[in-house]
């Protein structure tokens, strides 16, 4: 795992710990519609109804409700017991009839037999953790010819790198997160060539200035608010060749058939 503190159990231990610690928050939180990751993230992988899809990282169950939404046979898993128990409750409350199994499991290892799933995904799981470990436990628990898709961070736009590695924490600026995590880098997208067939990178938005105006504005002025949205999303629509430039990517993968 690149740029990551201590050994993987202390890392482990912070992450759980983070996500417990928020979860009681969020468990009466109303299921929502797709947001436009989401979305994406569901058109890169195609028709799941009927098929065999473990989440990583699941959270509160968002992702999770979608999926089921979807018709798949859902298994969902998150390292925090917190986190697990609060989307075992929101799916018992707003999905009642589902048979989505939610469990305590890291994404680095799990007790699942070898070729388990058609689908492996996750939304903002790879960066928190051991990504070599993750992708090879993907592979694993995948049937030949499975899909993999995360939507995750990226770490290839120099000026947020630099924002992020000398300006949060420091002047004001908060920490978003936890302390272990990072955003993809090159070689993090490396390790994913490494293990999988076919690797595809889908830049679904450009997030971009409006990551700036959170982090560093704190979103202080609307106007400014909004017409950073709109330069963003004006970026997006003309400039293609910059898209890779954005903070939000999806990785989709495919195991050998």
């Amino acid at each position: 795992m690149s740029a990551t503190k201590g050994s993987t159990n202390s890392i482990k231990e912070r992450e759980a710990a983070f996500h417990d610690e928020v979860a009681g928050s969020i468990v009466e939180a109303l299921p929502r519609a797709p947001d436009h990751l989401e979305q994406a993230l569901l058109r890169s992988i195609g028709e799941i109804r009927g098929l065999d899809v473990l989440e990583l990282g699941c959270g509160h169950g968002e992702l999770t409700m979608q999926l089921i939404d979807a018709g798949a046979n859902v298994v969902a898993t998150d390292l925090s017991p917190g986190m697990v128990a609060a989307a075992q409750a929101r799916i018992a409350r707003h999905r009642p009839r589902s048979t989505a199994r939610v469990l305590t499991a890291s994404a680095e290892q799990s007790d699942f037999a070898d070729e388990t799933f058609d689908v492996v995904l996750g939304k903002w799981i790879i960066h928190h953790v051991n990504v070599t470990a993750a992708l090879r436990e993907a592979v694993r628990v995948l049937r030949p010819g499975g899909t993999a898709a995360f939507i995750e961070n990226s770490a290839m736009n120099p000026v947020l790198r630099f924002a992020r590695d000398r300006l949060v924490g420091r002047f004001g600026i908060p920490r978003l997160g936890t302390v272990d995590e990072h955003p993809l880098l090159a070689a993090d997208y490396e390790l994913f060539d490494d293990v999988f067939e076919d690797v595809t990178l889908i830049w679904p938005d450009f997030y971009f200035l409006r990551l700036l105006d959170r982090q560093v504005l704190r979103q202080r002025w609307q106007p400014i608010t909004r017409w950073v949205k709109s330069a963003d999303d004006t970026v997006y629509r003309h400039l293609p060749r910059l898209r890779k430039r954005s903070f939000h990517v999806i990785v989709l993968a495919r195991k050998a058939a």
